[in-house]
């Protein structure tokens, strides 16, 4: 309606050069209404006009519709001009033909603007009913997902999923069965979207009541294969991996759908399952095979979706010998393996190279294997080493629920090491140590972003630190400032 009114008022002003009767409010208030009405009566029918013109050849026959509705409105402006004037509106063929190229033009780009906001309007649509999308399958995947651990006397399972977007295909599940075994399922759901959000929780809702008939990990991928074969949406499929652990016999009998094999730790071997290795869904007949390890006592199996070995180092994937000997580095520890600075795709976390000679360069939790590393790092640091210090400090910080403790590796080389401590309301930062030889290239930096990052996760709203007097400049650098309280001490004997 204002579009209307306007260029009635466009229009009457530019004749009301020419025909001084025409400079009247009322002329100008009843041309602004018949404009107003005009636009309104094509607003009425514009529902006619449906969609978005599906090429440049309908954009423009749309475009000369407007244009000619435009010109009308030159028909009814001068209609107005006459009846006012008692006279004719002399419009000369040159006149008209300027007009005709005018509002032609303004139409024909009208309706080609017109057509780019109908497809932008689209798009934006669309992209927020996907986000809407990705969100509520997230929170579906969460919900379906355990917790990330579970013990028991005869076996400890933990699990890690970090999708770096709204959701990843990968989850995991396990199963305590009636007599004392326990099932583990891996699986990677092709897809994305609420549609994998429904295939993972009609999975997830299967295996139990099969596994209740057949808990052996070969028969029970070969009986869900055959309820989900055809069932799928188009190119949608499941991989899968099942481990069944028997801690009265000390095995574990493992049956593959098309991940990797998992990993026994201690010697960084595969356990590889014969036979075919094709993901749920994608033939109706699958005879798999199962392949049963030893895992004694302190024993560690490591399971897998392809995005670890996947994972980026250097510009170059990891590749599973260097992933087999980043595990054993690790000792199959989770928070050490996954532990890294930047997230990538789901259930795995990036592991940054560089380096000389290529070694493996990363910031990960520590483990108790890293105690003599951190030790010898210490002592190379003047005046750091307290002896003091009990002889089983570092064990009892690196096994503390409420320790967060980091280390900065290159190869098989600590450099540097940082500890902090979740007090609940605030946290603690006791020691942040780099070796000499590599200080200047910001690992302490790091070091100290991770160790923020973590408590944050932890709900710590403040970390305090006492800190020596010659490196109060770095942490003032990075945001750090002295409270309005006096530290004091006391040595305990």
């Amino acid at each position: 309606m204002l579009f209307g009114a306007f260029t009635a008022l466009a229009l009457l002003c530019v004749f009301a050069i020419a025909q001084p009767a025409l400079n009247n409010i009322h002329v100008f208030a009843a041309g602004a209404s018949i404009g107003a009405a005009y636009v309104l009566l094509l607003y009425a029918f514009s529902p006619l006009i449906r969609g978005e013109p599906r090429s440049k050849t309908r954009a423009f026959g749309r475009g000369c519709v407007y244009a000619m509705a435009g010109y009308f409105t030159l028909i009814l402006v001068a209609a107005l001009i006459a009846v006012i004037t008692g006279g004719n509106v002399q419009v000369t063929n040159v006149n008209a033909i300027v007009s005709l190229i005018a509002f032609a033009g303004l139409g024909i780009l009208g309706g080609l603007m017109f057509g780019r906001f109908r497809r932008a309007e689209a798009d934006r649509q669309r992209s927020a009913l996907e986000r809407q999308q990705l969100e509520l399958a997230r929170d579906l995947q969460q919900r379906l997902l355990p917790p990330p651990a579970v013990e028991s006397d005869r076996y400890r399972v933990t699990a890690r999923n970090v999708p770096a977007q709204y959701i990843a295909g990968d989850f995991y599940d396990y199963i305590p069965l009636g007599d004392g075994r326990l099932l583990l399922v891996l699986a990677d759901v092709a897809g994305k979207g609420v549609s994998a959000g429904l295939v993972m929780a009609t999975v997830k809702a299967m295996i139990p009541l099969l596994a209740a008939e057949q808990a052996n990990p070969a028969p029970l991928l070969g009986r869900l294969n055959e309820r989900l074969t055809g069932q799928l949406p188009p190119r949608e499929f499941v991989a899968m991996t099942l481990a069944l652990y028997d801690p009265e016999r000390g095995v574990v009998t493992v049956a593959n759908a098309g991940l990797p094999d998992p990993l026994l730790v201690a010697t960084s071997e595969a356990v590889v399952a014969e036979g075919p290795r094709y993901p749920i869904g994608v033939r109706k007949v699958l005879a798999y095979e199962s392949i049963t390890a030893k895992l004694g006592r302190g024993d560690r199996l490591i399971l897998f979706t392809d995005g670890l070995p996947e994972a980026p180092v250097g510009g170059e994937p990891l590749g599973y010998e260097r992933l087999a000997a980043e595990v054993q580095r690790s000792a199959g520890d989770l928070d050490a393996l996954f532990s890294s600075r930047k997230t990538r795709r789901g259930a795995r976390r990036r592991l940054d190279g560089g380096g000389p000679g290529g070694a493996l360069k990363m910031i990960r939790v520590a483990t108790r294997s890293d105690v003599d590393g951190i030790r010898q790092l210490m002592k190379s640091v003047s005046g750091f080493w307290d002896e003091s210090w009990r002889t089983d400090v570092l064990q009892r910080v690196i096994g503390s629920a409420e320790a967060i403790v980091l280390v900065d590796v290159e190869g098989d080389t600590i450099e540097g090491f940082a500890c902090a401590h979740d007090a609940g309301f605030r946290g603690y930062l006791s020691e942040l140590v780099v070796s000499p030889s590599a200080q200047g290239k910001g690992i302490g930096g790091q070091l100290l972003a991770e160790i923020e990052r973590h408590l944050v996760e932890r709900g710590c709203g403040i970390v305090i630190a006492d800190v020596w007097r010659d490196a109060e400049p770095f942490y003032r650098a990075h945001g750090w400032a002295p409270p309005s309280v006096v530290l004091l001490r006391k040595r305990l004997r």
